[in-house]
Order: structure tokens, then C-alpha cells, then sequence
């Protein structure tokens, strides 16, 4: 079984244990999308008028299933699948569940014929979340609960990327729109208008800096996890991203000026006999 399943991935991207679980029905199956689309298929009425459950189910068992009990507490349940009333009254049937290094999701509307199965190893929940939502906004049934969820689990992340890049783009500009301005009164000059006569360990120093950055900047831009993480949250990601580049411009320009032996506009200190 291990040799021919997905290997998972856990939330930082990285893989994880191929295991094999010894329970079955809470977590232990393995199958394909095709067979989970063949069980979510049985609960739609056939083309000739077959009922709910056919070949696969008893109809009072797929009934059983969808049907809606009230527990002690006074919430509503159901033996199995999980039932949604979409906005466009729609009623959608599935479930969806998660494990080491994966988590699917499975829908379908009896009333359209329409179903979908999602199966991903990765343990990011909320793109399969994204994906209910792109599938219910094509078919223009408005937007069920259990995609509104799944998508909830990304506002932690996108609030988190929003604060972090605004801080880090309002430092930028403001730090580079000073140092732009001391340059332009005098207070500051390049390293290379004139070039200073320093020691090698300031220029060691200087070219360490910068190799940093350069490689913070790199890193911020090839780095894979971006463009996951883009495909779903692409405006926050966009500023976080935008918000490093000008940090590091920021950086680099600190470290390739330096400030003025005179400052613009000072006196000169009156000589001998003056």
C-alpha cells in the first residue's frame, strides 16, 4: 500500500511518513477520485430513474445517511454525510476529513447532477476550500458553508500577510524617502561621489551586508511556497512580496551611503586671524 500511495506533505510543504493506519472506516481507507466519484454518483438518482443509492447503497441506508437528526444538545446532524442548503436552494451532500499530510473533500448536488472530489497530500485544508468556492461560483449556486469554512481557515494567513507587508512597506518608504533626502540636502553621499578611503574590513563588512540582502530578496522571490500560496491569496502575497523587495532596497541603499564629512548649509569653523 505504501508503494503506490501519494506521499503527504504537512502545512511548511515539507513530506512526511508514508504510514499505513490500522483503522479503516475513521481514517484508513485509501482510494482513487474515480471510486470516490462512482460513491458520490450512487447518491444521485440514475438516468433511467434508478433511486438514491443504487449499486452501492440501500435507498432507506443512503435516506439514513443524508436525513437530519437533532442531537440532545439540539444541533443538527446526520449519520454520515454532511447537508448543505445552498443560496440558490440547492441542496448539497458530502464530506470531507483530513489526516497526516492530506485532506479531501467531496460534494454533489442531486438536484443538478453535479458533484466534485477533491483529493490532495498536502494538510493545507483551505485550498480545497478555494476550490468549492470556484466550483459553486461556475455553477452559480452561491456559496455553501462548508467551502465558506474551509476558505475561513485562510484569514489568519492573509490578516497576518497584510499587517507584515504594510509595516514593512510603510518602513521602506519612509526609510528610503529620508535617506533620498539627506542625499539630496548633503547629509549623505554614495560611497562613490568621492570614493572614501576606508579599510578593507569596512568594505568586507559592506559587501557582506549586501550579499545578505541580495539574498533575502532572492529567497522572498523564488522560493516555491510563494506561488502556492499566490494561487490563493494573491493580493496578499503580492504586498508581502512587494513590501520585501523595498526593504531590501531600503537596505542596500543604507549601506551604499554614507553620511557627509560637512553637512549642506553648516559654517565653516573660522581660521587664525579671522
Amino acid at each position: 500500500m505504501q508503494d503506490v500511495t501519494a506521499i503527504g506533505y504537512d502545512d511548511a510543504g515539507q513530506p512526511m511518513p508514508n504510514s499505513v493506519f490500522t483503522e479503516r472506516a475513521s481514517g484508513g481507507l485509501y482510494s482513487t477520485a474515480t471510486d470516490v466519484a462512482r460513491f458520490m454518483a450512487a447518491g444521485m438518482p440514475g438516468p433511467d430513474g434508478e433511486p438514491s443509492g443504487r449499486g452501492v447503497l440501500l435507498p432507506g441506508t443512503f435516506f439514513l445517511m443524508t436525513g437530519e437528526f437533532i442531537l440532545p444538545d439540539q444541533m443538527t446532524t446526520s449519520l454520515g454525510y454532511e447537508v448543505d442548503a445552498l443560496p440558490s436552494s440547492a441542496t448539497g451532500i458530502g464530506h470531507g476529513g483530513s489526516n497526516r499530510g492530506t485532506s479531501t473533500q467531496f460534494m454533489t448536488l442531486p438536484d443538478r447532477g453535479e458533484g466534485i472530489v477533491v483529493l490532495s497530500n498536502s494538510r493545507n485544508y483551505a485550498v480545497i476550500g478555494v476550490i468549492m468556492q470556484a466550483w459553486e461560483a461556475w455553477l452559480g449556486t452561491g456559496s455553501s458553508n462548508i467551502g465558506v469554512r474551509l476558505e475561513s481557515d485562510l484569514e489568519p494567513v492573509a490578516t497576518t500577510f497584510l499587517i507584515v507587508g504594510g509595516l514593512l512597506a510603510a518602513g521602506a518608504l519612509g526609510w528610503g524617502g529620508y535617506l533620498l533626502r539627506e542625499v539630496f540636502v548633503g547629509h549623505r553621499s554614495w560611497l562613490w561621489r568621492p570614493l572614501p578611503a576606508r579599510g578593507i574590513w569596512s568594505w568586507l563588512g559592506r559587501v557582506g551586508v549586501l550579499t545578505l540582502i541580495a539574498a533575502v530578496a532572492a529567497t522572498g522571490w523564488l522560493v516555491p511556497q510563494r506561488d502556492l500560496i499566490a494561487s490563493y491569496l494573491p493580493t496578499e502575497t503580492h504586498l508581502l512580496t512587494a513590501a520585501l523587495m523595498l526593504s531590501c532596497l531600503a537596505g542596500a541603499a543604507t549601506v551604499l551611503t554614507r553620511r557627509s564629512g560637512t553637512r549642506a548649509g553648516a559654517r565653516p569653523s573660522a581660521g587664525p586671524g579671522s
